[in-house]
C-alpha cells in the first residue's frame, strides 16, 4: 500500500491539531512581548487579550519556557486523546456506529499505519510533519 495516503492524512491532523494551535499561542506571545495589540478584535475580547499580555509580559525568561512546553504538554495531550478515542470507536465499530473516519474515499482503519493506531502514529506524524519539535507529554 502506498504511505502516501497515510501521509497526507498525517499531514492534514497534524496541521489541525497541533501546528495551528501552536501558530496562534507563538503569535499571541510574540505580540504581547513587542507590546502590538490585536486590532482586529471583538470589543468583548479586548479585556481578556490584555489580560493574557500583561500575564506573558509578567513572565521571565525560564517561566516563558515552561508556558511554552505546558502548551505544547497540553496541545498534544488533546490531540492525542482524540486520536485514542477515535481508534476506540473504529475499533469497536460493528457498522451500526455513525462513526467513519475516511481519506480519499479509503476508511482509515485501512491504511496502513506503522504504529498500529491513530494515537501511536501521532508521535510518528509529529517527527515527521511538525515545525515545533518532538511531542511533549
Amino acid at each position: 500500500m502506498d504511505r502516501n495516503l497515510e501521509d497526507r492524512f498525517g499531514k492534514f491532523l497534524i496541521k489541525g491539531m497541533r501546528e495551528e494551535p501552536l501558530e496562534m499561542y507563538e503569535s499571541i506571545k510574540k505580540n504581547a512581548l513587542n507590546g502590538k495589540a490585536n486590532k482586529f478584535l471583538h470589543p468583548d475580547l479586548v479585556q481578556r487579550a490584555n489580560d493574557l499580555d500583561s500575564l506573558v509580559q509578567s513572565l521571565n525568561v525560564t517561566q516563558l519556557e515552561q508556558l511554552d512546553r505546558l502548551i505544547k504538554v497540553i496541545v498534544d495531550n488533546a490531540a492525542f486523546s482524540t486520536l485514542r478515542e477515535f481508534q476506540e470507536a473504529l475499533d469497536e465499530c460493528d457498522g451500526t456506529e455513525k462513526i467513519d473516519l475516511r481519506i480519499e474515499g479509503q476508511k482509515v482503519t485501512e491504511l496502513d499505519l506503522l504504529s498500529g493506531s491513530l494515537f501511536g502514529e501521532y508521535l510518528l506524524w509529529v517527527e515527521k510533519f511538525s515545525n515545533f519539535g518532538e511531542a511533549e507529554f
